[in-house]
C-alpha cells in the first residue's frame, strides 16, 4: 500500500486510543476532540484504535519487504559471451575434428615456413618460423611432426607417433580458437606437443617454434 495509507492508519489508531483513554476533550495535530464519550463508545474506540495501529504496522512491514527485494537475478547468456569458448593450448578430445583435417602422411603438402620477420611483436626465438597461410601443414619437424593454422581459428598439430582413435599411429591434435581470442605477443606451448605458437597482436600473423 502507499506510504500515506500507512501513516493515516497510525494517526487514526492513535486518535481512537486517546478517545478510549481520555474520553475526549483534547487536541491533537491542531484538531480538537470535544465532548465526552460513553463507556461503550470508549471500548469501541479502543478496539478500533488497536486494529488500525496493527494494520499500520503490517503495511509498514510489507513496504519494507518490497524495498529490500532485489528481484530475480538476471540470467547470463553464454552464447552472448564473445570469448566463449575460450582458446585453449590443450588439445580437445574430439575425434570428429581430427577426422576432417587432411592427413599429411603420403602427401606433398608439407611446406617450410619463412623465418620470423624483423617487424613482429613476438619475442625472437632461434628457429622460429612464420605460419603464413592457413590450412597448410608446416613441417616436418623432429620425428615428422607438423603444424597447421586452422582457418576457423586456432591450430592443428600432426603427431605421427601418437596412436589415433583407430588404434594406428598418427594423430591430429586440435587447439581451437573460434573467436580469435588467443593471447597476443606471447609464446604459448601447445600441450602434448613440441610446438609453441605466438600470435602478433598488431598484424594477427601466427608464428611457430619447434622444441627439439
Amino acid at each position: 500500500m502507499p506510504q500515506t495509507m500507512t501513516i493515516a492508519s497510525f494517526i487514526l489508531g492513535a486518535v481512537l486510543l486517546l478517545i478510549a483513554i481520555l474520553s475526549g476533550g483534547f487536541k491533537i495535530f491542531g484538531a480538537e476532540v470535544s465532548g465526552k464519550t460513553g463507556t461503550a463508545g470508549r471500548m469501541i474506540s479502543g478496539i478500533l484504535g488497536i486494529i488500525f495501529i496493527i494494520l499500520g504496522f503490517s503495511q509498514a512491514e510489507e513496504q519494507r519487504g518490497v524495498k529490500n527485494d532485489p528481484g530475480p537475478a538476471p540470467t547470463k547468456s553464454l552464447s552472448a559471451e564473445p570469448g566463449n569458448p575460450a582458446p585453449t593450448s590443450t588439445p580437445i578430445p574430439v575425434s570428429a575434428i581430427a577426422s576432417t583435417v587432411p592427413n599429411p602422411v603420403g602427401t606433398s603438402n608439407f611446406v617450410a615456413g619463412p623465418t620470423l620477420p624483423q617487424n613482429n611483436n613476438c619475442p625472437y626465438v632461434q628457429g622460429g618460423f612464420w605460419i603464413q597461410n592457413a590450412n597448410i601443414w608446416y613441417g616436418p619437424f623432429g620425428n615428422g611432426d607438423a603444424i597447421m593454422l586452422n582457418g576457423a581459428g586456432g591450430f592443428f598439430v600432426w603427431d605421427p607417433q601418437r596412436i589415433n582413435i583407430y588404434g594406428n599411429p598418427g594423430s591430429v591434435l586440435p587447439y581451437p580458437d573460434p573467436y580469435r581470442t588467443w593471447v597476443r605477443n606471447v609464446w604459448t606451448p601447445l600441450q602434448q606437443s613440441r610446438f609453441s605458437v605466438c600470435v602478433d597482436g598488431t598484424t594477427g600473423n601466427s608464428y611457430g617454434y619447434y622444441q627439439y
